[in-house]
């Protein structure tokens, strides 16, 4: 029998699958693209990383510390 631990543990997974699938379409005319400089992300990073929404540069940029 499930507890309400289980229970929150399902719904927060759910609703984190729900807000990947609509912030980032499967497929379409937009998700080549880099959501930061709208360049398109080559294809072997897609075919690697096939949940990338950011070019390499981006990501960098992004995964960069900042110094205070």
């Amino acid at each position: 029998m499930a507890d309400d631990m289980d229970r929150a543990a399902e719904l927060t997974e759910l609703q984190t699958a729900a807000h990947i699938a609509a912030a980032r379409p499967a497929s379409g005319p937009g998700s080549r693209y880099c959501v930061d400089c709208d360049v398109e992300i080559p294809q072997r990073r897609r075919d690697k990383h096939p949940s990338a929404i950011r070019c390499v540069p981006c990501q960098e940029t992004m995964e960069a510390p900042r110094v205070r």
